[in-house]
């Protein structure tokens, strides 16, 4: 019964493994940088100093043109879980210029486009509950010839995933 790693490391790996990770900060990290830029332009001198005879660079919002929100709907996600995603999606959703959810568990069930946004979430009903593939999400987004700036795939990966990585910013 003799150990197979020193005990300083094994308490070391039993203190992170209680760790949770918070993954509302981390969507947040990851997405505010590509949501909702705040940037200083000289294009839009800031008013309030015309008067005095000042010309000072002025905030640009410069929100993405697309975010593209894939959520497993499959068998192995909660429903208490979704309800919980779709609240910070909600968020996000606002601040982007055009947001397209994509309801998929081993085919697409639905395909909301931000104007229905909020109904589907106020829905509260989930299609789906199979098995999981997020191939025909990849293949919905190259088929319509979507650009999107930023993907955020909402899963517990246990999914099928494409062999190379798309060209755009990926969360999963």
């Amino acid at each position: 019964s003799r150990g197979e790693i020193p005990a300083e490391i094994e308490r070391a790996v039993q203190e992170i493994s209680g760790l949770r990770v918070n993954w509302r900060r981390l969507l947040h990290q990851f997405a505010d940088p590509c949501i909702g830029r705040e940037e200083f332009s000289l294009s839009r001198p800031n008013r309030r100093y015309l008067d005095a005879g000042f010309v000072v660079p002025g905030l640009t919002d410069e929100s993405i043109p697309t975010l593209v929100v894939s959520v497993d709907t499959s068998g192995s996600m909660s429903s208490a879980f979704l309800d919980a995603v779709f609240s910070e999606i909600a968020r996000l959703a606002d601040r982007a210029q055009e947001c397209i959810l994509i309801s998929c568990d081993c085919k697409i069930h639905e395909v909301v486009r931000t104007e229905h946004l909020h109904e589907f979430i106020l829905r509260r009903r989930w299609p789906g509950g199979g098995g999981t593939s997020h191939l025909p999400v990849f293949e919905y987004i190259r088929e319509h010839h979507i650009a999107p700036s930023l993907f955020i795939g909402i899963t517990d990966l246990y999914s099928e995933f494409p062999d190379a990585p798309p060209p755009y910013p990926v969360l999963w």
